[in-house]
């Protein structure tokens, strides 16, 4: 029985609730749990507050069993947050300590620093022996720490694998990092590679040290805490750190430095304070994930140790965590003379599927260009970073490079999208690089506008707005360089942007849906005309007009079946409504938001039922109206309601919902014919074929 459990017990007893000090002794008076600690009040309190509704420790639990208020003493009691709380089961699941294997970890020849690798024959170093060697600096054009909670999950599963494995030697292999030397320092190195592992390391040493140092094994754990202190930062004689052996780039540096370094003993309160004060000055989203690291590795190690049955096994636990990271965790390093050869092992690696994104490669190349020129390379670097900024969705940051140098460097494929920026940076101008730079800036709010047209900011035009929102829905985005491209020609100009966009749509609906043309066959020429000198709203009409002729899409049209659930299907239905039935408004506004596909022909026709006859008899087979029902000549628009009136009845029956249950003209058009079968399916969805050659046009 774990310690919430034991609490849960115990106030299921005293539903008025107890304060923290009495719950306690109700457990070792029972013999729930035997709370090892000088003061097992506080294994409890913990406890509690873990999994407390209205205690947000920096480190909670997310299942909360108990509420807290206050006695008409003053003094905090905890309640049962529900009376039907199952046998509650903390974070730590079962937890048998494995004696054998702690006491072989705290006992290896290891532990005291000869460490002995296995797993490979290349430079392959224990992380005890990496830590006595280096000096590790990030550089400022690295990308923040960014490790989410399951890379952490993953991190502590694989540490806590290694110290329950049966077997006598368990390690794990970490992964390579790649360092560049550095001309300052004898011992210090670059990360080029491999950030995101180191600082995760420095994290959880500096949660074992936290617990060294607290109250708990302070008097046991002094000699361990100096040792470890010293392989985390530089002391002088009198044991004051005068540097650490970790120094992050210049979006973590001092938030590490603060919560991490200094802060890592500190109460849970000041952190709170050291978090508020990093959002007021709007730099805690790029510390978030640190932040998160450090609070889940101290939750995760607090409550294994509070699950252990007595102090001793608790500290015995404790230092093979920090034994097992040190000399069972084993990283291949990598280390080259200058910064320009961990570039090409960057791009091997990253060849091989193994390293960072092309934006990251990207960046890196161009951040090796601009550290040439120390004067602007802050302000370069700013650039990129809001770059990435106003790019909301992360996901798009490829896209967005790519679509960019289609509109206005040359075509290139995602997969050759990091080479081609490559190759052109090495071969031109630092004065190329900036301008590459400066234009990703200015552009990436507008790209932003096309990924999130209903968004407050860019746009103010609302026919270009509702434009882009169509786009979006039908994930069209392959004539996004022409986009930046009348960004670049029609500078602030809104309207033409509106007409540029209409076109680009409706030559998408007709190239790729209803023509059903490979993406892939136009992306070269979408690019080409993007980047034409003569670029205007006049070429892109000739253009697409020849790629999409009116005849190609008139004679798909006429046959056409779709899906009733795609947004092009809703999309096609809105046009004909309010261009072939004159009803020049928005179909979802008020009133008719609850609109959806109705299915003149059911979907389901069943031999065997009364009306599955009857549509039999309509349509001549099975067969046929399996052909016929996906047309879109069959579909109209009802509400829900109206549906559930209609259902698979016969057409005459239909007809009158149709005539009296909405006001949708293309629906009420359906009870001026007199039945429903292949003939009028095929009339309607000609006359539907016109109006969509007319409207979804390139003659604005």
């Amino acid at each position: 029985m774990n310690v919430p459990e034991a609490a849960i017990k115990v106030l299921r007893d005293y539903p008025e609730g107890l304060s923290a000090k009495k719950i306690t002794e109700e457990i070792l008076t029972r013999k729930l749990h035997p709370l090892p600690a000088k003061e097992p009040v506080g294994i409890v309190q913990r406890a509690l507050s873990r999994h407390c509704i209205g205690v947000d420790r920096s480190y909670s639990c997310q299942d909360r069993f108990f509420t807290v208020a206050k006695d008409s003493a003053g003094v905090q009691i905890y309640k049962l947050s529900a009376n039907d709380i199952p046998s509650a089961t903390s974070i730590v699941g079962s937890f048998l300590f494995p004696r054998q294997q702690v006491l072989a970890i705290n006992n290896s020849k290891n532990a005291k620093g000869s460490a002995k690798t296995r797993i490979m024959d290349a430079e392959n170093q224990s992380v005890r022996d990496l830590l006595g060697k280096y000096c590790f600096y990030v550089p400022d054009y690295q990308r923040s720490y960014s490790w989410k909670a399951e890379h952490i999950d993953e991190f502590l599963d694989d540490l806590f694998n290694v110290v329950h494995s049966s077997q006598t030697d368990a390690r794990h292999f970490l992964g390579a990092i790649t360092m560049a030397k550095r001309d300052d320092q004898h011992d210090a190195v670059d990360i080029i590679d491999g950030q995101q592992r180191m600082t995760t390391l420095f994290i959880f040493l500096y949660v074992i040290l936290g617990e060294y140092r607290s109250a708990r094994f302070a008097d046991k754990a002094k000699g361990r805490a100096d040792e470890l202190l010293r392989k985390l930062a530089y002391l002088n004689d009198d044991g004051e750190r005068t540097g650490s052996r970790l120094v992050l780039g210049e979006f973590n540096r001092n938030f590490f430095d603060e919560f991490v370094i200094d802060g890592h003993l500190k109460p849970d309160e000041d952190r709170a304070l050291l978090k508020a004060s990093y959002q007021a000055k709007h730099e805690f989203s790029q510390n978030q994930s640190i932040y998160d690291a450090f609070n889940k590795m101290k939750l995760m190690v607090e409550e294994r140790l509070d699950c252990c049955e007595n102090e001793e096994d608790a500290y015995d636990y404790l230092k093979a965590l920090h034994i097992c990271v040190l000399d069972r965790f084993e990283i291949v390093t990598m280390i080259v003379e200058e910064e320009a050869d961990a570039f090409l092992i960057f791009e091997t690696l990253n060849d091989r599927g193994l390293a960072l994104s092309a934006v990251d490669l990207i960046k890196n190349k161009l951040f090796q260009t601009f550290a040439t020129h120390p004067v602007e390379f802050d302000q370069l670097k700013s650039a990129w970073e809001d770059m990435c900024d106003n790019i909301e969705n992360k996901d798009d940051l490829k896209k967005f490079i790519l679509h960019y140098w289609r509109a206005y460097r040359g075509f290139t494929s995602p997969q050759s999208l990091y080479k081609t920026c490559r190759d052109y940076i090495s071969a031109n101008s630092f004065e190329d690089a900036k301008a590459i730079v400066m234009d990703l800036k200015k552009l990436s709010v507008y790209y932003n506008g096309f990924c999130d047209p209903m968004g407050e900011y860019p746009w103010k035009d609302k026919q270009l707005k509702s434009t882009l929102e169509d786009m979006k829905k039908m994930r069209y985005d392959l004539a996004h360089p022409i986009l930046l491209a009348a960004i670049k020609k029609y500078p602030n100009d809104e309207a033409s942007w509106a007409k540029v966009a209409k076109l680009c749509l409706n030559f998408l609906i007709r190239y790729i849906s209803i023509l059903k043309l490979k993406p892939t066959s136009i992306e070269k020429q979408i690019s080409q005309w993007a980047r034409d000198p003569d670029f205007s709203i006049e070429m892109i009409q000739e253009k697409f007009a020849a790629e999409a002729p009116d005849e190609k899409f008139r004679d798909q049209l006429l046959s056409m079946s779709l899906p009733h659930t795609l947004p092009l299907t809703h999309y096609l239905l809105c046009v004909y409504e309010a261009d072939g039935c004159g009803r020049k408004e928005i179909w979802t506004t008020p009133g008719r938001g609850n609109n959806t596909v109705e299915h003149v022909l059911p979907q389901d026709v069943k031999p065997t039922t009364e009306w599955g006859k009857y549509w039999i008899q309509q349509f001549g087979s099975v067969e046929n109206c399996d052909v016929y029902e996906q047309r879109l000549g069959n579909y109209a628009f009802l509400t829900r309601e109206a549906q559930s009136k209609a259902l698979n009845r016969a057409f005459a029956h239909k007809k009158t919902i149709y005539k009296d249950d909405t006001d949708m003209k293309l629906t009420q058009e359906l009870a001026n014919c007199e039945d429903w079968n292949p003939d009028e399916i095929n009339k309607r969805q000609s006359r539907m074929a016109e109006v969509w050659v007319k409207s979804i046009s390139f003659s604005l």
